[in-house]
């Protein structure tokens, strides 16, 4: 049975998130909040989201911190810019590069057929790369957390397993679409293949909370660019039968 903290805590929590609010920052909703208050009693058996502390730490550190500064020039805005989309899109990048690496063995779909005779996922898809996918974005989000803490270590766990898993989730959704159009596993599929983990990433990243609308767009912008990128150098070094 999960306890509520002390009366004493919640006064000063929500005295602190009207500050927060008041300043304009929105980047944990009350919503928010209560599931990553849950997360941390059940985990860590404690109610550890410090409020007092969230906005001296996340003023530069924040996916939002650069939306507070004033804009005289872009000499001070790019930089943070930069720094946040590579702050945002670090999880699931590793997610996605982990199975490459430490993948392999038997395929996520155990050999299956779907209704059209076809493969479900396809061999490219393994258990074993599930897995390292997920817990590589989880550990990406505890490095985070220890060069810039988020509000508490139960978010940043979170938020790591969410981008991480969303990554993975998003290939295997890539996987399916592309099985159903008869397009076999390492057979290119234009933006499909690029963007596939990215977006799966952002769609389970919401619950929780995601960055400005800008951070978002530039990140999808930029991914199959680096995909591509990426994938060419795993290609050079063996670890993948196709440059794309």
């Amino acid at each position: 049975m999960i306890r509520r903290p002390p009366r004493s805590t919640q006064s000063r929590s929500s005295a602190a998130s009207d500050v927060y609010k008041r300043q304009g920052y929105n980047f944990v909703l009350t919503w928010q909040e209560g599931l990553i208050d849950i997360f941390d009693l059940v985990i860590f058996k404690k109610y550890s989201f410090n409020h007092d502390d969230t906005l001296k730490r996340f003023k530069y550190s924040t996916l939002i911190g650069y939306k507070k500064l004033p804009r005289p020039n872009m000499i001070k805005i790019v930089p943070l810019l930069i720094f946040n989309i590579i702050w945002f899109i670090l999880p699931p990048y590793i997610a996605n590069m982990a199975p490459v690496i430490w993948g392999g063995g038997p395929p996520l779909d155990g050999g299956r057929l779907f209704f059209d005779g076809k493969r479900l996922l396809g061999k490219a898809k393994t258990i074993r790369g599930t897995f390292v996918g997920i817990l590589a974005g989880t550990i990406v989000g505890l490095l985070q957390h220890i060069v810039y803490p988020f509000p508490s270590l139960g978010y940043a766990l979170l938020r790591g397993f969410l981008l991480g898993a969303g990554a993975i989730g998003g290939d295997i959704v890539g996987s399916f679409i592309k099985r159903r159009f008869n397009i076999e596993s390492g057979d290119a599929a234009p933006l499909l293949d690029q963007l596939d983990f990215m977006i799966g990433a952002i769609i389970l990243m919401y619950p929780l909370g995601l960055p400005p609308l800008e951070i978002i767009l530039m990140s999808i912008l930029i991914t199959p660019f680096v995909h591509l990128i990426s994938n060419a150098v795993w290609y050079l070094a063996g670890k993948k039968e196709v440059w794309w």
